[in-house]
């Protein structure tokens, strides 16, 4: 059963008002005092409301207002009830203040009973809409909730796939998937791309001596170490065991002949002190260049930093080599 609030300060209209509309099978609420109707419409959550406008202490007017302001309230609809509706500025008043249609006194039983079903079913059609509404929220909040965890599951799995437990850099998968683009669009514009290759210098003689959770540190220290003086474009990879590698899109040998320097000294200046041991360690590096030796294709590419590397080691140890043109790998 539908529940309409009625709040009127003359009892006689206020009792005719809950007489006709009980007879329209209606539950009727009543007050004669506007006060108390707030308190009432909040617990009560009737379907609609009824003024009348004049009443001593607080106006039909201002019932309205106050109710509109309410969060419990503001959806109630609001019929106004008065005499003064004669007047179109009272009329845009009571609909400003946020009423939704009026009765005149004396009011006309059919009329009452025609108005307050229109807006009874009004309202019903309000609040199923809200309702179907505020599920519709629910379920786009949810489904905003289901798809950024599966943006951060996906993140995770792509970080898991693509990343070195130890060190935290890219692992050796996602090195040649990138090696694989970078060469192609190298190629396709003319652009250099060096790849190095380094390498810790008797690695495996510092894990037999010092042992391999030792070594582990070791090689972390170095990956952050590398990972700090790169570009943020360049990309840098435990290519395996001891061995590292960085590709440097757009730059040509002498750049990454520099850069390469440049971390060898850091490395070799580096000292890790694990408690009372301090580890320090040297890298040789093997530099190649897309537009020196014309490799075919990105393996050919990293053959040639490789060569370089080889040519490192070979040549004593914590120093660069750059593969030149015509097969050559020369130290700087």
């Amino acid at each position: 059963m539908q529940q309409i609030l009625v709040v009127d300060d003359e009892i006689e209209h206020l009792n005719v008002l809950c007489e006709l509309l009980q007879a329209a099978s209606y539950e009727v609420l009543r007050t004669s005092q506007p006060e108390r109707a707030l308190a009432i419409a909040e617990r009560s959550q009737p379907d609609l409301v009824i003024t009348d406008w004049d009443m001593p202490g607080l106006s039909g007017l201002e019932l309205i207002r106050q109710l509109k302001e309410r969060a419990m309230t503001r959806d109630i609809p609001v019929i106004m009830c008065t005499g003064k509706m004669t007047s179109s500025a009272n009329l845009d008043a009571a609909l400003q203040a946020g009423a939704v249609d009026y009765l005149r006194k004396p009011v006309d039983p059919i009329e009452l009973c025609a108005r307050t079903r229109s807006m009874l079913q009004l309202s019903t059609l309000y609040r199923e809409l809200k309702a179907k509404q505020h599920a519709l929220a629910l379920q786009n909040e949810l489904l905003s909730q289901q798809n950024a965890m599966l943006d951060q599951q996906k993140q995770a799995l792509h970080k898991a796939a693509t990343t070195d437990q130890l060190t935290g850099l890219y692992n050796r998968a996602y090195l040649m998937e990138q090696l694989g683009r970078e060469f192609a669009g190298s190629q396709r514009l003319g652009h250099p791309l060096s790849c190095l290759l380094l390498d810790i210098d008797s690695f495996k003689s510092f894990n037999d001596r010092h042992g391999h959770l030792v070594g582990d540190a070791v090689l972390r220290h170095v990956a952050q170490l590398l990972g700090g003086k790169i570009r943020r474009n360049d990309v840098m990879a435990r290519y395996g065991g001891e061995e590292f590698a960085v590709l440097l899109p757009g730059t040509a040998a002498a750049a990454a002949t520099g850069l390469a320097e440049t971390l060898r000294a850091a490395v070799a200046q580096s000292v890790l002190q694990l408690g009372d041991l301090n580890c320090q360690v040297t890298v040789s590096i093997g530099v190649a260049d897309s537009l020196l030796g014309a490799p075919p294709n990105e393996t050919a590419l990293l053959k040639h930093a490789d060569e370089a590397l080889y040519a490192a080691k070979h040549q004593g140890r914590n120093r660069v080599v750059v593969f030149e043109a015509g097969g050559k790998a020369l130290a700087r």
